[in-house]
């Protein structure tokens, strides 16, 4: 089986040269190292080296959720195991050919749900055209507001406590209806030094297809490609792939989310 090694504060900036091999897929990954460094609490890699001492593949875990980079072409029972010791794991989250082989060997977990999806991204030269409506920055002040919106999300539902806690470190954009009722949002999940994830992209049905959330998300993205970020994000059907090519995203690959629950005790 395929060793692996704890990565350190010594590890840090060989860490983040292998990552920024492939800064969008490993956008997660670099996101954690940049904000809140190795040794932060719940944030754990590890590496896998190849003989002539070069990293060659990386596990995180941040809290409950995994991501991989470089594992598919190493032995996948190594890092099922990393999952299955720790006692509590939410998901696996990643490119299929990292995500898919380890799953399969996974023995004190099963799946729960796999969401497939597309990853697509915007180019920094993308011009955008002005907000078709009103878009503000959200505030706490909002927060209820916000709540109730994301009631009706399904898998992208939060409540109050999560959306005050996003508030107080990243970014949110809302669109108003008669400059009252929240009608959609979107906010970036996580941010890096060059690219930043789109996502919470929202709207109720019955505010749908009137240009709210492709409002709030030109205002976002165009503020990160001032600040020179790329945009980044997910998409699970075609039509929602139509609106963000139309905005300027382009696909750059697929993408699994892999939900995880606990094998029933035999």
């Amino acid at each position: 089986m395929t060793e692996l090694s704890l990565l350190t504060q010594e590890n840090e900036a060989e860490l983040r040269a292998f990552l920024m091999r492939d800064p969008f897929y490993n956008l997660f990954m670099i996101g954690n190292l940049e904000m809140f460094g190795l040794g932060a609490d719940g944030l754990v890699y590890w590496g896998a080296y190849s003989p002539n001492g070069k990293l060659a593949a990386v596990a995180m875990r941040y809290r409950e959720n995994w991501c991989f980079y470089g594992c598919a072409d190493l032995d996948p029972r190594t890092f099922a195991q990393l999952i299955d010791d720790h006692p509590h794991n939410r998901a696996v989250n990643g490119h299929p050919a990292q995500v898919d082989p380890i799953i399969v060997w996974l023995r004190r977990y099963v799946v729960g749900e796999q969401h497939a999806s597309f990853y697509c991204r915007m180019p920094l030269d993308t011009v955008l055209a002005a907000p078709s409506w009103a878009t503000r920055r959200a505030t706490l002040a909002d927060v209820d507001d916000l709540a109730e919106l994301y009631a009706t999300a399904g898998i992208m539902r939060r409540g109050a406590a999560d959306i005050r806690h996003h508030l107080g470190s990243g970014r949110r954009y809302a669109v108003t209806q008669d400059g009252t009722r929240i009608v959609s949002s979107v906010c970036t999940s996580v941010e890096t030094s060059s690219a930043a994830m789109v996502g919470g992209v929202f709207t109720p049905e019955h505010a749908r297809n009137r240009g709210y959330a492709s409002a709030a998300m030109t205002h976002l993205c165009s503020e990160l490609i001032v600040e020179g970020k790329q945009p980044c994000l997910f998409y699970d059907n075609p039509g929602a792939g139509s609106i963000y090519r139309r905005l300027g995203f382009e696909d750059i690959g697929p993408w699994h989310l892999v939900l995880l629950e606990s094998k029933p005790m035999e």
